[in-house]
């Protein structure tokens, strides 16, 4: 034993005084042997080795492009990013297009997600057009910043790299769909599907795109793994009753929605692609079914009240079908009948907190801004503002002068019809709903509000036609909402690790 120790101990001695040799000889080396040396060890794997060879080359090469582009590597093997991108910064400094210092740097700095990364490739893919590693790269930073057209510029660039990645035929597909080019993400996310059969938000997410593109024996094809499984997945049960539907086989996309619905009975998309379903067959006694169903187990859904409200209009159940309406608007306003640019401001209007402050601020910079008034206007209403308080006389104001600035701002003639309604003056909120509604005769707010007026007013002849109007343009942008919903998942951008 002692005999062995002591062998182990001179072949360790040796190495050591090799390696201490070859620093010597290092230093005295021409530029190349420094390099040949390092890059032996770094294929080695020997990346400590490497890095102290390299420490020891600088010092008589201080200004050596390459030298400075190996210790960045070394560096970067043994986990000192930063250290590794300085490194790569001092190659770089001697020699600006010095291409692996470049690669180096971009990688390092695209992994960190740096705004620097996209000069750095930019510059890789002017001395190299072909480098598809730097033009996939830039597609994904792209993507990131919603660029589309230069996203998919560049992943058609680096074609042959992205085919077998998942994420980057995810980006390239998704912005193919952005940019209402079907057929391309419909390719794409074939290909996903190709590399990953067994995900299940891919096969959704290509049956959407094939239901948009009216191939649905092909959603059909695509989903029935899902759909045949046990237990069956109720997104493709719902995907497939649409398909089938589509196809003509109403009975088995009544079928498939009911299955969905026992499968997740608090999901209220469900119920909703079924009251859809019956209002285009005009089977509203069983939408309302399944509404009543619905609303058992979630009584706090504006959309599935909405719903139900439609289908009591067209029954002819008029006041069933506006309690409904008042119902839904009670409890969620911006999702009964708020136009989606009302929506949007107000949200904006939020953000941050201090909604009111932060409208009288807009108005006293922009006091000729008529939206500028309009919302401030439903900031004080939506603040507790009370008919014959100081803040309910300073919103009927705001919406006046907004309608003074712009006589055809249909959102300020709502706010303001709206202010009316509450004071009970309903002859002027008539009349304010009418003028929303020479603007745009497809004014949900308008329509919804006439009602309220005319109603309270006991002129009920106009109503029934008004509140069909209504029902009608909801059951429409349901069906816009289902169109939307396709790309619930595909909109979400991939995992880019």
């Amino acid at each position: 034993m002692c005999s062995s120790r002591k062998s182990q101990l001179r072949v360790n001695n040796r190495v050591m005084l090799f390696r201490q040799l070859a620093l010597t000889l290092l230093i005295a080396a021409s530029p190349v042997v420094h390099s040949q040396l390092i890059e032996q060890a770094l294929k080695t794997g020997d990346n400590t080795a490497a890095l102290t060879m390299t420490r020891s080359a600088l010092q008589a090469k201080p200004g050596d492009a390459r030298l400075h582009t190996l210790e960045g590597i070394a560096l970067s093997r043994l986990g000192k990013s930063k250290d590794a991108l300085v490194a790569y910064q001092s190659a770089l400094k001697t020699n600006s297009n010095y291409l692996p210092a470049l690669e180096g740097a971009a990688e390092i700095e695209y992994q960190a997600k740096s705004a620097s990364a996209t000069g750095l490739l930019t510059r890789i893919v002017a001395l190299q057009p072909n480098d598809q590693t730097a033009h996939a790269m830039l597609g994904a930073i792209a993507f990131g910043r919603k660029d589309c057209p230069v996203a998919v510029n560049h992943f058609r660039q680096s074609a042959q790299l992205i085919a077998t990645n998942v994420s980057a035929l995810q980006q390239d597909g998704v912005c193919h769909l952005r940019m209402k080019n079907l057929n391309l993400a419909i390719a794409d996310f074939e290909r996903v599907l190709s590399l990953q059969p067994d995900d299940a938000g891919t096969r959704r997410n290509l049956a959407g795109m094939y239901l948009s593109g009216k191939k649905p024996q092909s959603a059909l094809d695509v989903l029935k793994p899902l759909v045949t499984a046990d237990p069956p997945d109720p997104e493709a049960l719902a995907q497939s009753a649409e398909a089938h539907e589509a196809l003509g086989n109403t009975p088995d996309a009544v079928a498939s929605l009911r299955q969905a619905i026992v499968l997740r009975p608090d999901d209220e998309e469900f119920y909703l692609d079924f009251a859809t379903l019956s209002f285009a067959h005009n089977s509203f006694d069983a939408g309302v079914a399944m509404l009543n169903a619905g609303l058992l187990r979630l009584p706090k859904s504006a959309r599935l009240f909405l719903a139900r409200g439609i289908l009591y209009i067209q029954k002819g159940e008029y006041d069933k079908g506006e309690a409904d309406f008042e119902t839904a608007n009670q409890l969620d306003p911006s999702q009964a009948f708020v136009p989606d640019v009302q929506v949007m401001a107000k949200m904006e209007s939020k953000q941050g907190g201090g909604a009111l402050p932060k409208a009288r601020a807009q108005v006293k910079q922009h006091p000729k801004d008529a939206f500028l008034q309009a919302l401030l206007a439903e900031n004080l209403l939506e603040s507790g503002a009370s008919p014959g308080s100081p803040e309910f006389n300073e919103a009927r104001e705001a919406a006046q002068r907004a309608i003074a600035l712009n006589p055809n701002l249909g959102y300020a003639h709502n706010i303001l019809g709206g202010l009316y309604l509450k004071e009970g003056k309903l002859p002027l909120a008539a009349k304010e709903c009418r003028a929303a509604l020479q603007i745009d005769s497809a004014d949900q707010v308008a329509l919804y509000h006439l009602v309220q007026a005319l109603r309270r007013s006991n002129q009920s002849q106009e109503i029934p036609a008004l509140l069909k109007k209504l029902s009608e343009l909801r059951a429409d942008a349901r069906k816009k909402e289902a169109e939307t919903n396709r790309y619930k998942l595909v909109e979400q951008p991939p995992d880019t690790k």
